[in-house]
């Protein structure tokens, strides 16, 4: 019988039910919208549409808000995953955009690259979007679209 992972790490176990709380208050506004955690025997959380896998990832934190989701069609969230070529724990900007399209529920995602520091924030015109801080130092900007954007 394999352990539960969940038993022996209460940081895991936290995120896991903060990131399921998240999920469940999202699809309670909106079927459509709708995604799930679950934690694999390993204690990493995977993130589910539909009963797909779409991502696996060290933690999750979701970022947007549903209402930016009816804007947008666009869930950020802030994932966490040993990076072997970093030597540690590193940030990546994970998008989720879950959409109709000809009344089919159309899924698309997209990893950044990972980031050392990302949150939302306003970027100078007003606008907010999920500010992003590269390895190299470069700093990035993320619209609710999930484009990157220039601030103005």
């Amino acid at each position: 019988t394999k352990l539960d992972a969940l038993t022996f790490s209460p940081e895991i176990k936290k995120a896991h039910e903060i990131a399921e709380r998240q999920a469940a208050e999202m699809a309670a506004q909106d079927a459509f919208a709708a995604f799930s955690f679950k934690t694999n025997e390993r204690g990493r959380q995977e993130l589910y549409v539909d009963g797909k896998k779409l991502f696996e990832a060290k933690t999750f934190n979701l970022i947007s808000t549903y209402d930016f989701w009816k804007k947008s069609t666009c869930f950020f969230f802030i994932v966490t995953d040993k990076v072997a070529s970093y030597g540690k724990d590193a940030y990546g900007l994970y998008i989720l955009s879950i959409e109709a399209i000809d009344g089919k529920k159309v899924i698309e995602t997209r990893l950044a690259i990972p980031f050392e520091y990302s949150y939302i924030g306003p970027v100078g015109n007003g606008d907010t979007a999920v500010e992003c801080t590269t390895f190299s130092g470069a700093t990035k900007y993320f619209n609710w679209y999930g484009r990157e954007i220039t601030p103005k």
